[in-house]
C-alpha cells in the first residue's frame, strides 16, 4: 500500500496572513494531482519573536476555521505545525492536520520544548509555550499509522517510542538552526528511522527568523525503516519534495529485525 506524501520547504515571515498566501500558491500546484498528505514544517504560518507569535495566538476552532478551506481545496489531508495555539490561559505548539473535508484528523502538542544559547542568539521556547502532556500523536490515515513529533523532539528517541500503537511513518516538522542542523539534523532523522523501523519524514523551515535574525537549516529529508536516505532536498531554501512511499517496506524490515519498541532490559546493578 503506497502513501503519496509532498513535503513543503518554506521560508517563513512573522506576518501571518503573508505566509498563508504564499501557502495558497503553492497549493495551486497540487491540485491537478493533490497528495494523499500535504506537510508544512514548524512555524510556517507565523516565525518571528514570541511577541508576534503572541498576536497570532487563537483557538483550535480559529486554526481550523482558518485551514478548513485550504484542505477541502487541495483534497487531501493538511499538515501544518509551529501553531501558537491558545488553550485555557494557555499557548501550545500545536500540529493539526486536517483532512479532505475541513475536519480535524489529530493534533499534536510539542512536548520538548527548544531552549538554546550560543552568543547573542538564544531561545527559550518554554518562556513562551506550555508543553504538550502527551506522547507523540498516532492517527490513521489511507492504511497507514502516522505519527506526529515536532522539531526539539528529534533528540528524544524513548520518546519516539512510546507512540502507540507502534507507527508506520513518523513525522517531524522543524525549524531547527543551521548551526545545530549541519551537524545533527540528518543523523538524527536516521536513528530515529533505524530505532522504530519506521519511515521518517523530516520537514524542515529554511531561510531565516526575520526578527531574530536566526538561520534556519530546511534540508528537509526522508529515512526509509531500514535507515536508508530516500529523498532529501540540498539547499537551505524553499523546496518542494514529491514522493511515494510504501507500507510493505515497513513489514520487510521488521520481519528481517524483528525488535519490539520496549524490547530492552533492566540495567545490572552496580
Amino acid at each position: 500500500m503506497n502513501l503519496s506524501l509532498a513535503l513543503l520547504q518554506t521560508c517563513a515571515s512573522p506576518d501571518l496572513q503573508e505566509n498563508l498566501q504564499a501557502l495558497d500558491r503553492m497549493l495551486d500546484s497540487f491540485l491537478q494531482e493533490p497528495p494523499d498528505l500535504l506537510v508544512l514544517p514548524e512555524y510556517s504560518l507565523c516565525l518571528g519573536s514570541f511577541a508576534s507569535l503572541g498576536r497570532a495566538a487563537r483557538s483550535q476552532e480559529d486554526w481550523q476555521s482558518l485551514l478548513a478551506g485550504r484542505s477541502r481545496r487541495l483534497g487531501g489531508a493538511l499538515l501544518v505545525a509551529g501553531l501558537p495555539l491558545s488553550e485555557d490561559g494557555a499557548v501550545y505548539n500545536s500540529t493539526l492536520v486536517l483532512g479532505p473535508a475541513g475536519e480535524i484528523l489529530s493534533r499534536y502538542d510539542k512536548h520538548h520544548l527548544f531552549h538554546w544559547s550560543q552568543g547573542s542568539n538564544a531561545v527559550d521556547e518554554g518562556s513562551f509555550f506550555q508543553p504538550g502532556a502527551t506522547p507523540p500523536a498516532v492517527f490513521p490515515w489511507r492504511g497507514w499509522k502516522i505519527a506526529l513529533v515536532t522539531c526539539f523532539d528529534l533528540r528524544f528517541p524513548a520518546f519516539w517510542q512510546a507512540a502507540r500503537p507502534r507507527p508506520d511513518l513518523f513525522l517531524c516538522p522543524a525549524a531547527f538552526t543551521d548551526i545545530t542542523g549541519k551537524a545533527h539534523w540528518r543523523p538524527l532523522l536516521q536513528a530515529r528511522a533505524i530505532e522504530n523501523l519506521a519511515w521518517v519524514a523530516g520537514i524542515g523551515l529554511g531561510g531565516e527568523n526575520q526578527e531574530t535574525g536566526l538561520a534556519l537549516h530546511g534540508h528537509s529529508c526522508v529515512f526509509d525503516p531500514w535507515g536508508r536516505r530516500y529523498a532529501g532536498s540540498p539547499q537551505r531554501g524553499s523546496a518542494v519534495l514529491r514522493l511515494i512511499l510504501n507500507l510493505d517496506r515497513v513489514s520487510e524490515c521488521r520481519r528481517r529485525l524483528p525488535l519490539q519498541p520496549d524490547d530492552s532490559l533492566p540495567l545490572p546493578e552496580a
